[in-house]
């Protein structure tokens, strides 16, 4: 009787066998092999061969899983960096209005040059300006724990002027409107408009409009 050994595990196999009875593999039936031994062979060897067949299958299947470790550890990885590139992603600056400059701290009242730290923005157009969460011109909660960004330019009157207009238009509530402007956004955001110095900041969201007007109250602008 005929008989196919296994090129994967080495188990022999009674003809007309396609597939293997030990691991599944398809088979190639070995024409003239017979069902007893050839002498000298060994009957160590069908078991050395079966024993080869099963390292190299186990040996595959550790590949495949270390593959998907490897793949699912890099997908994490991306992940968390991603995650945390937009975490990091802050609120675009106003624009800067035609004519418009940058203006550093020293324009500021005394109570916000003592906070700040400020450093330019878009090209040195702009100043963008942080106050710390724990500075005292934001105790009570007002910015929910969170630090205070401000955006700072100079500009000539006429620029001043459309800055204050585009305010009205955005529905901000007027504070004060003299020689200097302030109002209060719908996102409660801080909007300042000084025409002796030609200063106009506009700052990140606080708790509520209640905030802003602290803040204003503290800031040093309304004297």
């Amino acid at each position: 009787m005929s008989e196919s050994t296994c090129e994967y595990c080495g188990h022999r196999n009674p003809a007309p066998t396609t597939k293997c009875g030990d691991c599944g593999a398809p088979l190639s039936v070995g024409a003239g092999r017979a069902a007893a031994a050839e002498p000298g062979d060994s009957a160590a060897q069908p078991g050395a061969a079966r024993a080869e067949g099963r390292k190299r299958r186990i040996g595959q299947r550790l590949g495949w899983q270390w593959a998907a470790v490897l793949g699912g550890t890099v997908l994490t990885v991306l992940t968390g960096v991603f995650v945390a590139r937009s975490c990091s992603i802050e609120l675009a600056p106003p624009d800067l209005l035609p004519g418009h400059s940058a203006a550093g701290p020293e324009k500021l009242p005394g109570p916000l040059r003592g906070a700040v730290s400020c450093a330019p923005l878009n090209v040195e157009t702009m100043q963008k300006c942080v106050i710390r969460a724990a500075n005292p011109l934001l105790a009570g909660g007002i910015t929910g724990g969170r630090d205070l960004t401000l955006y700072v330019q100079t500009g000539a009157a006429d620029q001043l002027a459309a800055a204050i207009e585009r305010w009205r238009g955005s529905g901000a509530t007027v504070v004060t409107d003299g020689a200097v402007f302030a109002a209060i956004g719908r996102s409660a955001t801080l909007h300042v408009a000084h025409t002796g110095n030609r200063l106009q900041l506009e700052t990140g969201t606080f708790s509520d409009r209640k905030g802003a007007q602290v803040f204003l109250a503290r800031s040093g602008f309304l004297g």
